[in-house]
């Protein structure tokens, strides 16, 4: 994990940046493993993972 925070930071990220990448990895797990292959596909199923299905919630609403 530090490899990857110190290889984040040489490319010009910050920690909080960086943290906000492994959400995002940890979200994307989520979704295979809800059987999700495709993310705007998945966004309209109710198995999804929530931060997906908000996140395609706003941008249909706009």
């Amino acid at each position: 994990m530090l490899r990857v925070v110190k290889a984040a930071q040489r490319l010009g990220f910050t920690l909080a940046e960086v943290a906000d990448l492994t959400a995002v990895r940890d979200t994307l797990r989520e979704a295979i493993s809800a059987g999700c292959d495709d993310l705007i596909t998945c966004a309209g199923s109710s198995r999804c993972p929530s931060p997906i299905r908000s996140t395609a919630r706003l941008r249909s609403d706009a």
